[in-house]
C-alpha cells in the first residue's frame, strides 16, 4: 500500500483524535480537552467557511451585485438579481446586534419573522405527512379479517399475527389506550383506569424501542470508529516498521500519558488532615 506523507499524516491524526476522545472514558484530562477543543473549532471554522461560500455569497451577494449592475445597464450583470435579499440580510444582522445590549430588541423581529415562517412551512408539511397518515392508520378495517400470505409456510398462527387486521387492532388499542391516559376529565379507576393503564404500557414500549434505537445508532458509530482503528489498511496500516502502526503506537503513548496524568494529580493533591483526637 503506497501512501503519501499527507495521507499518512491524516491516518495518524485520524487515529490520534479518535483515541484522545475515547480517553474520557477514563476521566477527564488534557488529552481529551484538547481533542475537544480542536473539534469545537474546526467544526466553528467549517461551518463559517460554507456559510460564506454556499449560503451568504450564491444567496446575497450575487443577486445583490447583478441586481446593482442591472439597474445601472452594465453588461457584466449575469442574472437579473434582487434587492429584495437586502431584507433577510438586515434581518440576519439584528439577531447579530444581540452581543450589543442596548439592541438586543431588535433581534425580535428577526426570530418573530423566522419562527413564523417556519411555523407556516412546517405546519403543513407535518400534517400531510405525519399527522393525517398516522390518523388514517387508526381507523383501517377489521373486518374482514385476511391472513398474511406471506408467512403461509410457517403455519397459520404466523399468517394470524402478522395480518393487516391484526397491525389495525393494536393500532386502535394503543392509540385509545394512550389517549385515555392523557384524559384527565374521568378519574382513572375501573374500568378507565385498567384503559389508562395499558396506555402507560404502550408509551414505555414506545419510548423504550425509540430509545433502543438511539443507542443502536451510537453503537454503530462506535463500530464504525473502531473497525478504522483496527482496519489494516487504516489505522492498522500494513507494515512493520513504527511509522505503519498508529494505532498501537499513540494507544501506548496515551496509557503512558494517563498514567503521567494520575500521577501528577496525585502528587498534587492536599494530603487528607489527620482525625481530631
Amino acid at each position: 500500500m503506497n501512501l503519501t506523507a499527507v495521507e499518512v499524516l491524516g491516518i495518524w491524526l485520524a487515529v490520534g483524535f479518535t483515541l484522545a476522545i475515547f480517553s474520557f472514558l477514563y476521566r477527564d484530562n488534557p488529552i481529551y480537552r484538547v481533542a475537544e477543543q480542536v473539534y469545537v473549532g474546526v467544526s466553528a471554522g467549517y461551518g463559517l467557511v460554507v456559510t460564506i461560500f454556499d449560503f451568504l455569497l450564491p444567496l446575497f451577494w450575487e443577486p445583490l451585485k447583478n441586481a446593482f449592475l442591472t439597474a445601472i445597464g452594465s453588461p457584466e450583470a449575469t442574472s437579473p438579481g434582487s434587492f429584495v435579499v437586502i431584507i433577510p440580510f438586515i434581518l440576519g444582522v439584528f439577531i447579530v446586534l444581540r452581543v450589543f445590549r442596548n439592541l438586543t430588541w431588535l433581534s425580535r423581529y428577526s426570530y418573530a419573522v423566522l419562527v413564523g415562517t417556519a411555523a407556516g412551512i412546517v405546519i403543513p408539511q407535518v400534517t400531510d405527512s405525519i399527522l393525517i397518515p398516522q390518523v388514517g392508520n387508526t381507523i383501517n378495517p377489521l373486518y374482514p379479517w385476511s391472513l398474511n400470505p406471506e408467512y403461509a409456510n410457517q403455519g397459520t398462527f404466523w399468517q394470524f399475527i402478522y395480518s393487516p387486521g391484526m397491525d389495525a387492532l393494536v393500532t386502535l388499542v394503543g392509540v385509545f389506550s394512550v389517549l385515555m391516559f392523557f384524559f384527565f376529565s374521568v378519574e382513572h379507576r375501573g374500568v378507565v383506569g385498567g384503559i389508562a393503564r395499558v396506555g402507560v404500557y404502550v408509551l414505555m414500549i414506545t419510548f423504550g424501542a425509540s430509545f433502543g434505537y438511539t443507542v443502536m445508532a451510537r453503537v454503530s458509530l462506535l463500530i464504525g470508529r473502531m473497525t478504522y482503528l483496527l482496519n489494516p489498511e487504516k489505522g492498522g496500516m500494513v507494515g512493520a516498521a513504527v511509522w505503519q502502526k498508529p494505532t498501537i503506537v499513540l494507544l501506548v503513548l496515551f496509557i503512558v500519558a494517563m498514567i503521567l496524568f494520575a500521577l501528577s494529580e496525585k502528587k498534587r493533591r492536599p494530603p487528607a488532615e489527620a482525625p481530631a483526637g
